[in-house]
């Protein structure tokens, strides 16, 4: 099955590229110490009862949200809504994806 998407705001496609740093720089540069990081539960996932560590999250990003394997976009692109404000959706205007399961 593929993704799709939809919105009805003008919109381009890109390609996901390797990033200059890892996603745990990035982290790690957002939260510092890593106690800032508190420990959460995500109700509507696939896992409600799971307590999510910083740890978790990461491995999350990389393997499941990032995993290049995993875009199902018939081109290998990832859909982004364009706004002419900063970096909002425009007053009236939506998005929405759905992912492979």
């Amino acid at each position: 099955p593929t993704s799709k998407f939809v919105t009805n705001s003008p919109w381009k496609s890109w390609r996901f590229k390797a990033g200059k740093r890892s996603l745990i720089d990035a982290f790690k540069d957002a939260f510092p110490n890593e106690k800032h990081w508190w420990r959460t539960k995500f109700p509507a996932s696939n896992h409600p009862k799971k307590t999510w560590y910083w740890q978790d999250v990461v491995y999350w990003a990389e393997y499941e949200l990032l995993n290049r394997t995993n875009h199902t976009f018939p081109d290998g692109r990832v859909p982004i809504p364009m706004a002419i404000g900063d970096d909002q959706l425009d007053p009236g205007h939506y998005v929405g994806y759905t992912r492979r399961q």
